[in-house]
């Protein structure tokens, strides 16, 4: 498995993510801020939507991706699989 944070750009990010799943990862927990965030900053979940998305695209890759990120309880997982 591997873990990142979010870059720059959702096009950085993603072209990350699909370097690493060519590894063979079983699967990549996506921390929803930047670094530079830190906790000051709310994370951006809505970003990973398209992350899942460029990821469930690539051919006869099942690799899951986990959010990570301001979730702090059961209504806050259920809104992250929206």
């Amino acid at each position: 498995t591997a873990k990142i944070r979010l870059l720059h750009t959702q096009e950085e990010t993603i072209d990350l993510v699909k370097r690493i799943i060519d590894t063979g990862v079983s699967a990549v927990t996506v921390h929803c801020r930047t670094r530079p965030m830190r906790k000051t900053e709310r994370a951006i979940p809505t970003r990973l939507k398209d992350i899942v998305d460029a990821v469930k695209a690539l051919p006869g890759r099942g690799v899951p991706i986990v959010a990570n990120g301001d979730c702090k309880g059961v209504e806050d997982a259920l809104r992250l699989r929206e």
